[in-house]
Formats: structure tokens, sequence, C-alpha cells
């Protein structure tokens, strides 16, 4: 059986409406999460395929990381990087998250030294 991966997870939630987000030649992903008080929300174990940032904004979240877990609170920031083992419950607990997460390929469009335009 195949193991999930962050970005498709992200990508099917983004078109299923749950977050917003922008999407640059589909190698970027914005994202928020909002669980409120007395809602599960549990993401299996998956591949991290990208890049990513995660910012808990409030609330509490349980993140595994290759099999070990920890408690992210409020301010938690989080970098992931390709090839780890990843999921995310909360508890029941209420929580936001913010986000984003870099394709490796995404990287490739620029040389080195390049400077970067974020711009929207």
């Amino acid at each position: 059986m195949r193991m999930g991966s962050v970005r498709d997870t992200f990508f099917e939630e983004i078109i299923s409406g749950k977050y917003d987000t922008v999407l640059p030649g589909n190698e970027v992903v914005v994202f928020e999460i909002t669980v409120d008080r007395g809602k599960e929300y549990k993401i299996a174990p998956m591949l991290c395929d990208s890049f990513c940032i995660m910012l808990v904004t409030s609330g509490v979240v349980k993140l595994s990381v290759n099999y070990s877990t920890v408690d992210l609170g409020k301010k938690y920031m989080v970098f992931l990087t390709p090839n780890m083992v990843v999921s995310l419950r909360n508890d029941h607990n209420d929580f936001k998250m913010k986000g984003v997460c870099f394709m490796p390929a995404y990287f490739d469009n620029y040389r080195e030294g390049e400077a970067w335009d974020f711009s929207v």
C-alpha cells in the first residue's frame, strides 16, 4: 500500500474548498487549517514530499514526525523536509495552523544568488 503525500493531501483539501490557497505552477501551496473544539482532525501518516513551514496560531495539535510525537501550541513553528513521515491530530481540541509548502522543483527555477519575488 502506497503512503499518501503531504502535497497530495493538502491539494485534495484545497480542491474540496477547505483551505485558501495560492498555486503558482502547482509548486507552492499556502494553507490554513481551522478546527473547532469537539471536532476531530486527523491526517494519517504520510510522506512529506515538499519543504513545509507550518505555524500554529492558536490551540494545540499533535504532530508526529518519523513516528515521534510532540504537542504544538500557539506560536510553535515547524519546518518539514522531503522524506519525513508526518501525521497530525487534535484530540478534540481546537486549533488553527497556517503554512506554506514548496515542491523541490520550485527551487530549480532559480539560479544561485538570484533574488526571489514572492509578491502576489
